[in-house]
């Protein structure tokens, strides 16, 4: 995760780098790593979230920062999802 850095200072609010072979099993598994660990915060100046997961040995294995209104869009459609 050596560009976390460039991303933070990016004007881009929807950028996310993370460690996996898959995409979206491995970008659902660290987004909802962030939520159960409360790796995320709110960052009212861009109005995103930063998101942040880690692996066992305490590395950084996701990083990025998202529109919250984005990820709001993304949680609500994967809710939809949901068995009754």
């Amino acid at each position: 995760m050596n560009n976390q850095k460039d991303i933070h200072k990016s004007q881009n609010t929807n950028a996310i780098l993370y460690t996996g072979k898959t995409v979206i099993a491995d970008f659902l598994k660290h987004l909802r790593n962030s939520f159960a660990h409360c790796y995320i915060q709110s960052n009212s100046q861009k109005a995103c979230f930063v998101l942040y997961d880690e692996d066992r040995s305490g590395k950084c294995s996701m990083y990025g920062i998202v529109n919250k209104a984005l990820l709001y869009k993304l949680l609500k459609e994967i809710n939809k999802t949901r068995k009754q």
